[in-house]
């Protein structure tokens, strides 16, 4: 019995790794991506390179280190194999249990699926065990000085990790909208201020005035009204405007054209691809409010093109 359990302590390793990185996705989706693979680390150094240096048996060790590789291969085929039928479960469940093969794999990532790309993630499934067995052997040195070095150097290696997905998640957060445990996009007004929702946008013309997109006639949804209908503009009195009538101006300031004044560019290539195709009455770019976004220091942009909003 007891070798039994000594045959299995070193999998349940990868049992523990893989339960604590659902418990950090289901916490929080990003912070679940962000430090998957340092918690991973430092489970497989610190956790499974004690167990197997506490297995004095060397067969049942390894045993135990190539059953675990034969299931770290297996499941990474299966999670392959899935993926490559265009399962967003397997993607998300290659993620939480094998960390260290998406970031390898990754290297390949203009091949996703390819061949390339899924050698690279099979072989890789293995690393957490040879990282394990590389921690062991440092474990099992008698020389205390070179062991407390190499200790260090893997407690470095996952500050290191640590403090890269702190990064990660400080450049997601800059961005977006922290709410319930998950992130979600922002939406900015022209001064960088961040809101929670396009509705809350403050939108700006030179006079000062103010409006807002706003949806305040609801109409059921997939009727007829429901694919025509695109809101309208709402000054702070309440009072409502089409908003096909509104421009926005490469410096993010907006303006209602009432007397319809506004023309096409003729100054475009043929090839150009953008939403930035008009002119004012006095030849200033400008593009339809609708589709247009803020970015965090208050420019204005569209889902493509933007580099034709000044010239």
């Amino acid at each position: 019995m007891k070798k039994v359990l000594k045959f299995l302590a070193y999998p349940l390793t990868a049992v523990l790794a893989t339960t604590v990185n659902i418990v950090l996705f289901i916490l929080s989706t990003e912070f679940a991506v962000s430090f998957i693979r340092t918690v991973s680390l430092i489970v497989y150094i610190f956790v499974g390179g004690i167990v197997l240096h506490k297995i004095k048996d060397k067969k049942i060790k390894i045993y135990s280190l190539i059953f675990t590789a034969c299931l770290m291969l297996a499941g990474g085929i299966a999670c392959l194999t899935v993926m490559a039928n265009g399962s967003d479960t397997a993607v998300w469940a290659s993620i939480i249990a094998f960390p260290f093969s998406i970031s390898v794999a990754s290297i390949f990532k203009d091949y996703y699926l390819e061949a390339i790309y899924m050698i690279a993630f099979v072989i890789s499934t293995v690393l957490p065990v040879i990282t394990s067995y590389i921690a062991s052997k440092i474990f099992e040195l008698k020389k205390k000085p070179l062991k407390a070095v190499l200790i260090a150097v893997m407690i470095l290696i996952c500050i290191s990790s640590a403090i890269q997905s702190t990064v990660t998640i400080f450049s997601i957060a800059k961005d977006a909208i922290y709410k319930d445990g998950e992130f979600y996009n922002a939406y900015y007004d022209i001064n960088g201020n961040k809101y929670e929702s396009n509705e809350e946008v403050p939108y700006y013309d030179k006079e000062g005035n103010v409006y807002y997109y706003t949806y305040n006639h609801p109409v059921e949804e997939y009727s007829e009204e429901w694919y025509s209908y695109v809101g309208e503009m709402t000054d702070k009195n309440g009072k409502e405007y089409n908003v096909e009538d509104f421009y926005v101006y490469a410096d993010g300031h907006i303006f209602m054209d009432k007397d319809e004044t506004v023309k096409l560019r003729e100054d475009l290539p043929e090839d150009a691809v953008t939403d930035w195709i008009y002119v004012d009455s006095e030849g200033n770019i400008c593009g339809m409010l609708m589709g247009v976004s803020y970015s965090s220091d208050g420019e204005p942009y569209f889902g493509m093109g933007n580099e034709y909003k000044t010239k």
